[in-house]
């Protein structure tokens, strides 16, 4: 995965479209998946994951522990050594606590 900001891939995407928008081979599809791309980019949420105030005897027996997404609520049991970079259900990019 790359380290690229945010802002640098709206503006790769944008300066993409601007060069290939003009070719033989551009059509609305591809202009359609740029916007997506640009949308999805500017509009992702950012969160963090927050210990649950209960746990499961079991999970925590198997070092794995309920978390909460800050963003949409849902929870999601996770080993402690791992970090999960995106909450499964809303797709929020999880950035630390």
């Amino acid at each position: 995965m790359s380290d690229m900001s945010r802002e640098e891939a709206i503006k790769n995407l944008n300066a993409l479209n601007a060069i290939l928008g003009n070719k033989d081979f551009y059509d609305k599809e591809f202009e359609e998946s740029i916007r997506m791309g640009r949308e999805a980019l500017e509009n992702q949420k950012t969160g963090h994951w927050i210990l649950a105030d209960k746990q499961s005897p079991e999970d925590v027996s198997n070092d794995n522990y309920r978390y909460i997404c800050s963003e949409c609520d849902h929870s999601d049991i996770q080993s402690k050594a791992v970090t999960v970079p995106y909450c499964w259900f809303c797709g929020a990019k999880m950035e630390g606590e």
